[in-house]
């Protein structure tokens, strides 16, 4: 039976990336002998010091990982996030010992400091993988000149090891993010497209058009597009707005809050957000950043409503072709236009209908697994 190593740096905070890695981990363990290398970001602060300083090579990471490699001799080693106590001492460690290397990217932190290319509410490309010079400049990770320097040294390492010979495949999670890679001068054939897979709730919503909520789900902050989403809003008020989610703006936006058809609920629990999209007449992801596969959205078109977003990065691969819902994300006036489209009752549940179906047949658990295993299974 093959033998893959997934490796996975844990973030502070259990977020998107972390969620991810559970479902693969659980998913690859019924087909192959798996064992997972885990790093951690929530240990104590010294620890977290050292780590950050070593983080372009960590040597501790490196004998860590050396020492599971001799036991469990890997066949394949899947590599998730290694920011930043991974460090890039485990590429090292894999290509000593030759192992045929799989990294997923989920961020852009290899030509960027801050791994989202947005700063000064907009997207950012002013480094580049020759000069991060003006990441440090414009204190982008942490607003920190130190940070940015300490992380402008992990992305140059980054981009260097990504280029190692035994780095198999890069994987990515559109066609956007495949041609930004390859324009970054990585070779066309190392990377592939292999989404990530959507769970498929119990909950439908046959009929949106008979709900009178449209809900948000993501993080608040300037770059989800929080601050677009309320000022577009007071210009809308037919339906409630249900905005889940935490953040820096939270506490602010909920005090200045005057809109009655505005209601913050904080963070809800998976559970509960399916049981609210089920019960929606729409989500609203007015994301500001290029996504990997934003897993709200899919979420919210698998059971069944229409969502309104932007048509930037990989947004545009989530949806059909046929999309009435999708809005330039330099035109505010469009966004608007868009938003006012939800009071078309018959469009809401024909676009409702028609992302379900797309969703089912592209990134569905029972469709997409079957493309995570066959791509484990064909490596030689």
């Amino acid at each position: 039976m093959k033998k893959i190593l997934i490796v996975h740096n844990e973030y502070k905070n259990f977020g998107g990336e972390d969620s991810v890695v559970k479902q693969e981990v659980e998913l690859l363990s019924k087909h192959f002998e798996v064992q997972i290398l885990k790093f951690s970001n929530k240990i104590n602060f010294h620890e977290n010091i050292f780590n950050l300083l070593l983080s372009k090579h960590n040597f501790v990471s490196y004998l860590k990982a050396r020492k599971l490699i001799n036991k469990f001799n890997p066949d394949v080693a899947y590599i998730h996030n290694n920011w930043f106590a991974a460090s890039n001492a485990i590429f090292k460690a894999f290509a000593k010992k030759n192992i045929k290397t799989i990294v997923k990217i989920h961020n852009f932190r290899v030509d960027c400091l801050n791994g989202i290319h947005y700063r000064n509410n907009k997207i950012c490309h002013d480094c580049n993988i020759n000069n991060r010079i003006k990441g440090i400049l414009h204190k982008c990770y942490r607003n920190s000149y130190i940070l940015s320097f300490i992380i402008s040294r992990f992305s140059k390492r980054l981009y260097k090891s990504l280029k190692n010979k035994n780095v198999y495949k890069i994987l990515v999670l559109s066609n956007f993010h495949k041609t930004y890679f390859q324009n970054l001068e990585f070779d066309i054939d190392k990377i592939q497209v292999l989404n990530n897979s959507v769970l498929v709730p119990n909950l439908i919503n046959n009929k949106p058009s008979e709900y009178k909520s449209v809900v948000y789900v993501g993080r608040i902050s300037e770059e989800k597009g929080i601050l677009d989403l309320l000022r577009a809003w007071g210009k809308n008020n037919d339906f409630e707005l249900h905005i889940i989610g935490n953040g820096p703006l939270l506490n602010e936006l909920k005090n200045k809050n005057k809109n009655k058809k505005i209601h913050f609920l904080g963070f809800q629990n998976k559970n509960e957000i399916t049981e609210k999209l089920s019960k929606s007449r729409a989500l609203i992801f007015p994301t500001k950043l290029y996504e990997g596969q934003g897993m709200v959205p899919s979420e919210a078109s698998i059971i069944g409503i229409p969502v309104v977003s932007p048509k930037l990065g990989g947004m545009t691969q989530l949806f059909p072709e046929k999309n009435s819902f999708m809005y330039d994300p330099d035109d505010f006036d469009d966004f608007i236009e868009k938003i006012n489209l939800l009071n078309n009752d018959q469009l809401v549940d024909n676009q409702g209908k028609e992302n379900r179906k797309y969703t089912l047949q592209t990134f569905a658990e029972e469709t997409n697994n079957k493309k995570i295993i066959k791509f484990f299974s064909e490596l030689n």
